[in-house]
């Protein structure tokens, strides 16, 4: 039986997707004169949103829809579960009703990750707040105290694997 908590977090989230008023944005988004917070928790959640082609038949999540070297997320600790899909300049969030929610921690980031010619790749968290969306982030790739795209393939497969077995669907899309 699914428990009371839970059935009202889905209400809550179904009820965003039908009754939210594409006009606005929750106050608790916008930038206003804040900051970039750079501190991040090693318990902080990290939301990403997810379209029905990152969903397997049996419901789990694709690795293909970690995207590498930079996922964008937002943060817990500006947002809710349900903010990552309100639609965007970003023409992919136009059918933002059908979008889904997973979620991962700061501390599931993996360590540092050696290339086949020798660069070692660390990944960080960097606040990059949008106007309309403060919580926005990303996880980086550094190399050589570097922001740096790695061109080997195996070390984008490791990051992909290493945040995908961490990776938890809060929310499937709508198919």
């Amino acid at each position: 039986m699914i428990g009371v908590k839970r059935l009202m977090r889905q209400l809550w989230y179904y009820g965003c997707r039908v009754c939210w008023l594409g006009s606005h944005r929750p106050r608790r988004l916008m930038q206003r004169d804040r900051s970039p917070d750079h501190a991040f928790d090693r318990t902080e959640r990290l939301y990403i949103r997810l379209t029905p082609q990152h969903i397997s038949p049996d419901q789990g999540v694709l690795p293909g829809s970690i995207r590498f070297p930079v996922q964008s997320v937002n943060r817990s600790r500006y947002s809710l579960p349900a903010d990552v899909i309100l639609p965007s300049a970003d023409p992919r969030s136009r059918d933002w009703y059908l979008l889904g929610v997973a979620v991962f921690c700061v501390m599931d980031l993996p360590p540092a990750i050696p290339s086949g010619d020798g660069i070692l790749y660390e990944f960080e968290m960097a606040h990059d707040p949008d106007f309309d969306n403060y919580s926005h982030s990303e996880v980086r790739a550094i190399a050589d105290n570097n922001r740096r795209e790695p061109t080997s393939q195996a070390v984008k497969k490791k990051y992909r694997l290493h945040i995908w077995q961490r990776l938890k669907l809060l929310f499937p899309p709508v198919t």
